[in-house]
């Protein structure tokens, strides 16, 4: 059963066991707060069938484990800008509304994204991608820039070629513009 949770109860509940579950977040929601002083988080982190009603994320950071969000929506925007994942990310049957940001000159050791739905545009500009790189029957439905055909600040690094099957939404490479 889901309940309803503040952003404050839900780090605690990270920080204690590392598990999320089932919970509404009303309020921002970033995992910044379980860093150390250095920006390390060291163990992993798992987020699951959770509902987060405002922006979710980290900003500037590393995860020295696995990163794995799961089964989870996203109501406003899913920000992991400049973060290092010494693992993997994995972000797998999660519906974002808003904008995905997976850039800002970090970089993903592996990354997998799986049968997401993303409604806004998803920028991967001058994000560095060191290992695996899976992208399964994803919905771009705003766009991203991920294949991006410049390359650079425009797109990802790959490393190795990235698997990609059945995505949808990987030919539009620019955001949309918008009166916001």
């Amino acid at each position: 059963m889901r309940t309803s949770i503040s952003h404050k109860q839900g780090l605690v509940i990270l920080q204690q066991s590392h598990f999320l579950d089932s919970e509404t977040i009303e309020d921002d929601f970033f995992l910044n707060a379980l860093m150390d002083e250095e920006g390390k988080a060291f163990d992993s982190i798992l987020i699951n069938n959770c509902v987060f009603i405002k922006n979710f994320g980290a900003q500037t950071g590393s995860f020295k484990e696995k990163l794995i969000i799961r089964n989870c929506e996203i109501h406003g925007h899913l920000i992991l800008f400049g973060i290092f994942t010494y693992e993997t990310l994995l972000i797998e049957n999660c519906h974002a509304c808003g904008i995905t940001q997976l850039c800002g000159g970090g970089f993903y050791n592996d990354i997998a994204l799986i049968n997401n739905i993303f409604e806004g545009f998803v920028d991967f500009g001058d994000q560095d991608i060191q290992g695996q790189a899976t992208f399964i029957n994803n919905q771009f439905n705003g766009g991203t820039n991920l294949m991006h055909p410049l390359g650079g600040p425009n797109g990802a690094h790959f490393i190795h070629s990235p698997f990609l099957e059945g995505n949808i939404g990987l030919e539009r490479y620019e955001r949309p513009r918008t009166n916001c």
